[in-house]
C-alpha cells in the first residue's frame, strides 16, 4: 500500500465520490468536487514551476481553500508549511526564511504582517487568497483569478512521491531558542488517520468538527486525516467561539470534535449561559492536556472525552489513543494503552540510563517500530535533532507513568516551552522582541498553571530602571508583542538565576508559580481607572445610604475589568464580560438597578 496523503485521498474520492467532504459555512463541497478542485491547484502550482521537495507556506486562518491547496501539494511531493498566521512580523519574518519557502499563500487577515517583513525576507511566489485591495503590493498573484483563468487543459506531473518523504513541515516551540521545523513523513499522517478510525469506530457518516486551526497537527491529523481515511467529512470553523459553539455544531451535524484541555474548560465555564447545547456530537478528541471535570463534562452533555498523546517529532502526533466506547469513561490522564501503539514507549528514570517499571514517574521517551512514524530530524538544526534523539530514544520532555492497566498517564512537561491553549510557546517568541527594548536588561518567560489555559505567561524582567513598574513593563509588551504572548503575570527582579554556564534557571523560575506577581487580570491602565473613577463618582451623588469617599471605588472599578489582560479568552469567545453582574458590581454588598447600566457602558467602551 502506498501509505502517502495523495493516496489516502484519491481512495476515498474513489469510494465515496458522491459523498459530503468539506462543511463550511452551510456548504458542503463532495468528494468528487474537492477532487476536481485539487486538480487545478496542482495545475496551478505546477506552472510556479513547484517540484517535489520544495516548501509552500500557508498562512491563513480555517479555510477549505487550505485543505484543497494542502492535497495539491502533498500530490506534487511538495512539502506543505502551515504557519501560525497569528505571529507577529519579526517570528513571521525568522519562519519564513528558515523554512526556504518556493511560495507562498496569504489571506486578508495575513497579508498586512507579510508586508512589514516583505523586504526581509526572499519567497518566490506570494499568493494572495482572497485579498483586499489595499495589499495588492504584497502579492505576486491571486489564487482566484489564477484559477478561473488557467487554462482548462493545464495538466500537471503525477512524481511518485514515497511514504518517507516529507508532506508537511510544521514548526514547534524550542524550548529556549527559535521555533524548529519538524520535517514530518507522508506515512506519519496516513497511519494516524487509519489508526483513529480504528480507535473511534468511525465511518463515512461520521463529521469532525474542526474549531483549532489547521496550523496545528491536532485539526490536521485528529480531524482532517482520520475523516479521509474513514471516508467521513470535516466541518471547517474559521475561528472558535464559545457562544456560538453548540448552534455551529448543530447545523455542522458534526459526530466530534477535535480539541485542547483548555476548550473543554471553555465550553464548561459557559454551558450554563447558552440556551440549547443538544447536539449530535459524541465525543471529544484531543491532547494530553488535563481537564479535572471530565466526567461531570461527559455526563452533562453526553459526549466522551478521548485522549490521546503526541507531539509533533511523533509524525502527526499520535503514539497512543483512547478508545471511543460511550458505556466507559477513561481516566482525565490517560491517553490510551501502550499495547496498541505503533510505537516503543519507556519511562526513563532520573540518571537518563535506566527506564522505570510501572507505576513510577519519569520522562516520556518514544520510538517506533517501522520507519517513517516519526519526523526525520529538525530543518537545518543537526545539533537540536541529535539532543532530543538520545541512546536510540527520542526525549520528549514530558513526565508520565505507565499504569498497571498499561495506560500511558500524562504528568506534565519537563521542557521549559510553555503551554498555553494547546500551543506550544517557545520563551524565544517572548523574549526576542524584549531584548530590543532598553528600559529591560533581561527577560526570562515561564508557564505557571492555570485552571482554563493549561499555562500562562509569567515574565520575570530585569530593568534598567528600579523606578519602572510592573504596568509600565506590561504596557511594553503590549507594544511588542502579540496578543497571546503578552504575559499575564510580570515579576520585577534585581536578577535572574543562573547556572554556572550562564544559562537561566527557567525551571526554578517556574517552580516559584505566580505567587506575588503583579497579576494583569487584576489591573487596568490609571487612563481606565481614572474615568471610571469619575464615573462612578456620579453614581454614588445620587446614593446616600453608604457615605464613603471616592477613593474607596478605585480597588472595586478595578475588579469589575477583570477581563484586561485576558484577549485569548475574549478573542475565542470566553466573554468575561458575562461575569460583571454576578461578582464585580456588589458595593459594600448593595447593588441597585444603576449598577446593571455600568455593564453595557463597559461593553461599550
Amino acid at each position: 500500500m502506498n501509505e502517502t496523503i495523495g493516496n489516502l485521498f484519491d481512495k476515498a474520492v474513489t469510494a465515496h465520490t458522491n459523498r459530503p467532504f468539506i462543511w463550511y459555512e452551510g456548504d458542503v463541497v463532495t468528494y468528487g468536487d474537492a477532487a476536481q478542485k485539487v486538480d487545478r491547484r496542482m495545475a496551478l502550482l505546477s506552472t510556479l514551476n513547484l517540484e517535489q521537495g520544495d516548501r509552500l507556506g500557508l498562512v491563513f486562518p480555517n479555510d477549505p481553500e487550505f485543505v484543497y491547496l494542502l492535497l495539491a501539494a502533498t500530490k506534487l511531493g511538495v512539502t506543505i508549511v502551515p504557519i501560525n498566521f497569528r505571529q507577529e512580523a519579526h517570528v513571521l519574518s525568522y519562519l519564513v526564511e528558515d523554512a526556504g519557502l518556493s511560495a507562498l499563500v496569504l489571506d486578508r487577515d495575513t497579508a498586512g504582517t507579510y508586508a512589514d517583513i516583505q523586504s526581509e525576507v526572499d519567497v518566490g511566489t506570494i499568493i494572495g487568497h482572497d485579498v483586499e485591495s489595499t495589499h495588492e503590493s504584497t502579492i505576486d498573484m491571486h489564487l482566484d483569478d489564477t484559477l478561473t483563468n488557467l487554462p482548462a487543459d493545464t495538466s500537471s506531473p503525477t512524481p511518485a512521491v514515497s511514504p518517507g518523504d516529507v508532506a508537511v513541515l510544521n514548526y514547534t516551540s524550542g524550548t529556549t531558542g527559535p521555533p524548529k521545523g519538524v520535517r514530518n513523513p507522508h506515512r506519519s499522517f496516513v497511519d494516524s488517520g487509519h489508526r483513529l478510525v480504528d480507535a473511534c469506530g468511525t465511518g463515512s457518516d461520521d463529521r469532525g468538527l474542526l474549531i483549532l486551526p489547521l496550523f496545528h497537527a491536532n485539526p490536521m491529523t485528529y480531524g482532517l486525516m482520520h475523516m479521509i481515511a474513514a471516508g467521513g467529512s470535516i466541518g471547517l470553523v474559521r475561528s472558535f467561539s464559545a457562544s456560538s459553539f453548540w448552534e455551529t455544531a448543530r447545523n455542522a451535524a458534526a459526530s466530534f470534535f477535535t480539541h485542547v484541555g483548555s476548550i473543554l474548560e471553555i465550553l464548561w465555564r459557559k454551558a450554563d449561559e447558552v440556551e440549547n447545547t443538544d447536539t449530535q456530537l459524541e465525543f471529544a478528541l484531543g491532547g494530553a492536556a488535563g481537564f479535572e471535570r471530565q466526567t461531570a463534562f461527559e455526563d452533562k452533555f453526553g459526549i466522551q472525552v478521548l485522549r490521546l498523546y503526541g507531539l509533533s517529532e511523533v509524525g502527526a502526533g499520535l503514539v497512543t489513543v483512547c478508545v471511543y466506547d460511550p458505556d466507559q469513561t477513561h481516566h482525565p490522564a490517560h491517553q490510551g494503552p501502550i499495547s496498541d501503539s505503533p510505537f516503543e514507549i519507556g519511562i526513563l528514570a532520573e540518571d537518563g540510563l535506566t527506564l522505570k517499571p510501572q507505576g513510577e514517574r519519569g520522562e516520556i521517551v518514544v520510538r517506533p517500530n517501522r520507519p517513517a512514524l516519526m519526523f526525520d530530524g529538525y530543518l537545518g538544526k543537526a545539533e537540536e535533532t541529535v539532543e532530543d534523539w538520545q541512546d536510540l530514544w527520542m526525549h520528549t520532555g514530558d513526565i508520565g507513568q505507565v499504569t498497571e492497566t498499561g495506560n500511558l498517564e500524562f504528568v506534565g512537561r519537563k521542557k521549559t516551552s510553555i503551554r498555553v491553549y494547546g500551543e506550544n510557546i517557545s520563551p524565544w517568541e517572548i523574549e526576542s522582541p524584549l531584548s530590543a527594548v532598553n528600559t529591560l536588561e533581561e527577560t526570562a518567560a515561564v508557564g505557571v498553571p492555570d485552571d482554563v489555559a493549561g499555562e500562562v505567561i509569567l515574565l520575570y524582567a530585569v530593568p534598567t530602571d528600579t523606578g519602572m513598574s510592573p504596568e509600565d513593563m506590561h504596557e511594553i509588551c503590549q507594544e511588542v508583542l502579540p496578543d497571546f504572548l503578552v504575559p499575564r503575570y510580570i515579576n520585577s527582579v534585581e536578577s535572574l538565576p543562573k547556572t554556572s554556564t550562564q544559562k537561566i534557571e527557567r525551571v526554578a523560575l517556574s517552580e516559584r508559580g505566580a505567587e506575588g506577581a503583579w497579576d494583569s487580570k487584576q489591573w487596568i491602565p490609571d487612563s481606565l481607572t481614572n474615568n471610571w473613577h469619575r464615573r462612578l463618582s456620579s453614581y454614588r451623588s445620587g446614593y446616600t445610604q453608604n457615605r464613603r469617599s471616592v477613593s474607596g471605588l478605585r480597588p472595586w472599578s478595578r475588579a469589575v475589568t477583570q477581563w484586561h489582560g485576558q484577549p485569548k479568552l475574549h478573542s475565542q469567545g470566553f466573554d468575561l464580560y458575562d461575569e460583571f453582574p454576578r461578582s464585580a458590581i456588589q458595593w459594600w454588598g448593595q447593588v441597585t438597578p444603576d449598577w446593571f447600566d455600568l455593564r453595557s457602558r463597559l461593553r461599550r467602551h
